[in-house]
This record gives C-alpha cells, structure tokens and sequence, in this order.
C-alpha cells in the first residue's frame, strides 16, 4: 500500500509536469498574440502617420485611381514593408 507521504510526492509530481505543459502552451500562445498585435501596431503607426500627412492620402488615391486595383495592392504591399523598415532604421538609429 502506498503510504500517504507517497501519493501526495505522485500528485505533486503530476502537478508540476501539467504546470510545465501548461506554461509551454501559454508561452506558444503568446508568440502567435505577440505577432497579430505587432501587425496591429503597423497599421495603427500608419494610419496616424496618414492622418498627420493628408497630401500623402490624396497621393495614394490617386495612385490608386491611375493604376490597375491588383497593381495597387502589389504597390501598397511593397510600401508597407518600405515603411516599416525605416521606422526600424530610425529607432535604430536613434539609439545610436
């Protein structure tokens, strides 16, 4: 028979390692949140860097009325990731 010493050392032991799962799972919940919010952020950091530029908008508009709709989106996907690295250029250098 199992002494009572013994079984809560077994629960204890099971507890732990459901924890250590638990933790692991959490862990790989939050990097996937963590990448979502980081998209968020651009667009938001975008949308305010427009509102500050409205030339800027009415240059898109244009642009977008002037070129084809796929070839826009191309554009825009391009200009996105232009933008994004030099605001990290930027922070970079601003470190410096």
């Amino acid at each position: 028979m199992k002494t009572r010493l013994q079984s809560r050392i077994e629960r204890r032991e099971s507890l732990v390692a459901r924890s250590a799962a638990l933790r692991a799972e959490a862990l790989h919940h939050s990097a996937q949140l963590q990448r979502s919010l980081w998209i968020a952020d651009i667009a938001v950091e975008a949308v305010r860097a427009l509102k500050q530029r409205p030339l800027i908008v009415a240059a898109i508009v244009g642009a977008l009325i002037a070129l084809r709709p796929g070839r826009a989106v191309r554009w825009l996907g391009k200009g996105l990731a232009i933008y994004s690295f030099v605001r990290n250029l930027r922070k970079v250098v601003r470190r410096s």
